[in-house]
């Protein structure tokens, strides 16, 4: 199975081509903006990362801002930054330049000003642009994908419809030599160990089980027992009642694969394969898994409420650097739904079709959609974009 995709420097291969702009910092969000303003396929990856994170969450800001500009969906990479930064614009560059990307940076600083600064950046944009656009979609393979997978608005249905179509779509390109990045450390507590029977050694074995524990252990610091008590208002109206409950539908997703490792949040896997990060279960999972270097995300969504959003519910401006694919098998409400949905295997509960025929099909749109179909709502929905947040742990001052 093949898709038109972007041939990169590294070998990476994108599904789309856009130029980015990534603040050091958020103070320099507005500084991005302007420069990006008025640009067709140029994004500015503004973010509430700040100057003052400390320790593991100073090196978690540098590798997820470095992974979003390595991302194999952009051409080039702009960084801007005030020039104080804790982490430098020049840094990040640096990182981002050894995927052989034409990446620049620019700060007020060194330019003499702000005004001097947007016109250096909107200088350098046009050239970058240039470049994007000798650009041309050729064959991939299966190989070349990096796939990432997310559910939300999970109901009693999710765990043998969307999520098992979604794990037979995992297992199809880890099947054909590709990569997949599941995430939501939260929404394994007490599924745990039925992920740890797939893990191709001990470590990742004690990966698993020490990410779910930490991620247990800081909710119990607040006060909170997440085991028997978590579901979100939504998962209740649909039917879920526990954790273990929740995680045994949403580990399904996953295939069953055997898993090769797990990532810190933002990490880039070092092979080919199935991957669990690490990490929280809304909005910072989009770039998480874009820094990564996923090209797209799967979002399995459940029948409720949070389906009838045309956003995702976890991120409701929409994540402008990689595709998020909308897939929902709850056939109740679907007509109500159908124009905010990408793809539907509600057939699978409705006996018209096995989960096998649903994930070759889904499969099918997925790689159209890799090779340059537009999403059915979030690649066009550009009015707002979310702020990219960070899965910090440490104090803020």
């Amino acid at each position: 199975m093949e898709f038109l995709g972007y041939r990169r420097e590294n070998g990476s291969w994108g599904i789309r081509n856009y130029v980015v702009v990534i603040p050091a910092a958020n103070c320099a969000n507005g500084l991005a903006v302007e420069i990006a303003n008025g640009f067709d396929d140029v994004i500015a990856l503004t973010h509430i990362g700040r100057c003052n994170y400390f320790g593991s969450d100073k090196e978690t800001l540098r590798r997820v801002l470095v992974g979003l500009g390595s991302n194999p969906n952009a051409a080039a990479a702009l960084v801007v930054g005030i020039g104080c930064e804790g982490v430098s614009a020049g840094e990040i560059a640096s990182g981002i330049k050894q995927t052989g990307k034409f990446t620049e940076f620019v700060t007020i600083e060194e330019a003499g000003g702000f005004d001097q600064a947007v016109k250096k950046g909107r200088e350098i944009i046009r050239k970058m642009l240039e470049v994007a656009f000798k650009a041309r979609r050729e064959p991939a393979r299966l190989k070349d994908l990096v796939l990432s997978i997310k559910c939300g608005g999970s109901d009693s249905i999710s765990g043998i419809s969307g999520n098992i179509v979604v794990g037979k779509i995992s297992d199809k390109v880890i099947t054909g030599g590709g990569t997949v990045i599941f995430t939501e450390t939260a929404e394994i507590i007490g599924a745990e160990h039925v992920l740890a029977k797939r893990a191709v050694n001990e470590k990742v074995v004690g990966e698993i089980y020490s990410f779910a524990s930490q991620m247990e252990r800081r909710i119990s610091a607040v006060g909170i027992d997440i085991r028997g008590s978590q579901p979100t208002p939504a998962n209740i109206r649909g039917g879920l009642t526990t954790i273990e409950e929740k995680s045994l539908g949403a580990v399904v997703k996953s295939g069953t694969s055997p898993i090769q490792g797990t990532l810190k949040w933002g990490e880039q896997p070092a092979e080919k394969g199935l991957f669990f990060m690490d990490g929280p279960s809304n909005t910072e999972v989009f770039p998480g898994c874009a820094a990564a270097g996923a090209q797209l995300l799967i979002y399995s969504l459940g029948g409720g409420l949070p389906a009838k959003m045309p956003m995702v519910p976890a991120c409701s401006g929409g994540f402008p650097l990689i595709p998020i694919v909308k897939l929902t098998g709850n056939p109740k409400g679907y007509e109500k739904i159908k124009n905010n949905i990408d793809i539907y295997v509600g057939s699978v509960v409705q006996g018209e079709e096995t989960a096998e025929e649903a994930a070759e099909r889904a499969l099918k749109e997925i790689i159209k959609i890799a090779s340059g179909e537009k999403t059915t709502i979030m690649e066009s929905l550009r009015g707002y974009m979310e702020q990219i947040s960070f899965n910090v742990t440490g104090p803020l001052v």
